[in-house]
């Protein structure tokens, strides 16, 4: 029950952490902010018809509750990388690897920044950065995360959609 209280007032300040940061992100004039979060506990996922069965899928991670990437890019080029990872009970350490792309006409990307290695003992890891880049692009933001738990890992990238730098 102790526990489960604990877990319940984690999360809500890690959400609310996460809003803050997209909230912030808001200040900049005419930026454009694009968030992706998943959700291992409440994901919606849009159902696919097969056969006339309506199937949802929903990922199942065995280490993992929430995993979220964001990028916002300012009118003056400053880009805001943020991500967030929260392990389940038990997680010793997260070990995140973090890639920004300018994404090319051809539909190649072109590495612009990476950090690596990035390191947070027990089972939340939080991280924001800025960096600039040139506008006129499309730039992506890529977090490969692996969560460590009970002698074994869990690895699970995601990334934001496009952004345009103006």
């Amino acid at each position: 029950m102790i526990g489960s209280r604990k877990f319940f007032v984690f999360v809500s300040l890690l959400l609310l952490f996460s809003f803050w940061l997209v909230a912030a992100t808001y200040a900049q004039e005419l930026g454009e902010t694009i968030t992706r979060e998943i959700d291992a506990i409440e994901i919606e996922a849009d159902p696919i018809e097969v056969e006339s069965e309506l199937i949802e899928i929903d990922p199942f991670w065995q280490h993992t509750t929430l995993v979220n990437v964001n990028l916002s890019i300012g009118n003056n080029g400053r880009a805001t990388m943020a991500g967030s990872v929260v392990g389940n009970n038990g997680t010793s350490h997260i070990v995140v690897d973090a890639a920004l792309d300018r994404v090319n006409p051809n539909g190649t990307t072109t590495r612009v920044a990476s950090f690596n290695n990035m390191r947070a003992e027990g089972n939340m890891w939080a991280w924001s950065r800025p960096h600039y880049v040139a506008r006129g692009h499309n730039y992506r933001l890529t977090i490969t995360s692996t969560v460590f738990r009970n002698g074994s890992r869990e690895t699970i990238p995601l990334s934001t959609r496009d952004v345009f730098a103006h």
